[in-house]
């Protein structure tokens, strides 16, 4: 076996691995096994996508083929824009504009995934377009209701999941991401419409956590941590929606004290 094409996740690895399945060509994945979780993004090469030799050069031309088809950085729109030549350049800009997105939003979409417990249906769904993962969506208690979502941009980057932790068929949480990195959770948990719970992030790492009264709106508790750990938080001991009193945290999270603020 011989490795023909390194994947920055596994589900890009999937990706290549069924467009070679088109082509009656024996694929396989190593180092799947290294991702963390749903959706993780990886470093490049750990997820290499695994041929016989005997099929390396009508793989190596299938995959060739894919990657000019793949969308290119567009150099000159990241130059200072030039001063307009009039109403016709608008429209025609303008027109170009429409048809790039209606071939884009008319790209034969594919779908592939995994199927965990064997009853023959797909547990884990990725959704594809233009050979471009787009969506992954999963059921992790295996009700045969999806229950996580995963959004990707056009360079299939993550950017935003949903998530039903309680199983009740409603999304109550949404993640935000920047770079890979989460940034920003808003969770509505008693399902009235409004986010009272709020998680921050920095570079993927939990920060603070603010809680909201429902009925006010107001920030009526904040919680601060340091890698991972409780180390301060801030709330409203009386119900005036004025937050008037500061906990401290020791290493093991027990409270070392408690003053007015």
């Amino acid at each position: 076996m011989i490795c023909i094409y390194e994947a920055s996740i596994a589900v890009e690895a999937h990706m290549i691995i069924n467009l070679l399945q088109q082509s009656d060509i024996q694929a396989y994945i190593h180092g799947e096994h290294l991702q963390g979780g749903v959706g993780e993004l990886q470093a490049v090469g750990i997820v290499r996508v695994m041929i016989n030799e005997a099929d390396k050069i009508k793989a190596k031309q299938i995959i060739e083929e894919w990657e000019k088809q793949q969308p290119t950085p567009d150099i000159e729109s990241s130059l200072p824009a030039k001063k307009s030549k009039g109403i016709t350049e608008f429209i025609v800009g303008f027109a170009l504009g429409a048809v790039v997105l209606g071939i884009y939003y008319n790209t034969p979409v594919s779908y592939d995934g995994i199927d965990f417990n064997g009853d023959g249906v797909l547990d884990e769904r990725w959704t594809f377009r233009n050979y471009r993962l787009i969506k992954t969506e999963v059921d992790r208690n295996f009700d045969g209701k999806v229950d996580f979502i995963h959004e990707f941009n056009g360079k299939s980057w993550i950017k935003k999941s949903l998530a039903d932790d309680d199983f009740n068929g409603s999304f109550e949480s949404t993640v935000f991401y920047d770079k890979g990195n989460a940034s920003l959770q808003k969770s509505d948990y008693d399902g009235d419409g409004f986010e009272e719970y709020q998680i921050e992030y920095n570079n993927g790492v939990l920060n603070k956590i603010r809680f909201f009264n429902p009925s006010s709106k107001s920030v009526i508790k904040v919680q601060y941590y340091e890698v991972g750990k409780l180390v301060r938080a801030e709330h409203d001991s009386n119900g005036d929606d004025i937050i008037d009193t500061v906990t401290k945290y020791d290493e093991y999270e027990q409270i070392v004290s408690t003053t007015p603020k």
